[in-house]
């Protein structure tokens, strides 16, 4: 279960976030250094195992950073276009379907498998997202493992996002 919530309106209040979205990633990673081309470097070979070839991934929250893995090999990924990187920088693994990008909005369909709840009879959630209710909380099941969760506005627009998440 989580729950987003904001800074809305001229007093600076928090209120809960309904209709956001919240799409459940595989574990990504974070860079371990900075840089501008088709390699991006890992703190591990471990970190770096959880990508593979056709692997679309995102360097932080910006749509404009989608790129398509093409090589994985020691603790870093190469990537097929130049992608400019800081140090820190999470990398999302956002499924093997290119996602649809407009305006800086972005639609995903991670390879996650995901449930609103945490029987046997529940049914998958389609694309992997879950859509925040009236107040701001959002519910989801997964085979036991680690996830990164990328959150959106109602406008489908990246507002952030939680890394090492675990679920199960």
């Amino acid at each position: 279960v989580g729950n987003v919530t904001g800074t809305t309106g001229t007093a600076n209040t928090l209120e809960p976030k309904a209709s956001y979205r919240v799409y459940v990633l595989e574990r990504g990673a974070d860079a371990s250094a900075a840089s501008s081309g088709t390699l991006i470097t890992l703190d591990t070979a471990d970190a770096a195992s959880r990508f593979a070839v056709n692997d679309w991934i995102q360097v932080g929250s910006g749509t404009g950073t989608i790129r398509q893995v093409t090589a994985v090999g020691g603790n870093s990924i190469s990537v097929n276009t130049a992608a400019t990187v800081v140090l820190n920088d999470r990398i999302f693994i956002v499924g093997t379907t290119q996602p649809t990008v407009s305006g800086g909005s972005a639609t995903y369909t991670p390879s996650t498998t995901i449930y609103q709840r945490d029987d046997d009879a529940a049914t998958p959630v389609t694309n992997s997202m879950l859509t925040t209710d009236s107040n701001g909380e959002y519910r989801v099941n997964a085979a036991q493992g680690i996830y990164d969760l990328l959150e959106q506005d109602s406008r489908s627009a990246n507002v952030g996002f939680l890394a090492d998440v675990p679920i199960g």
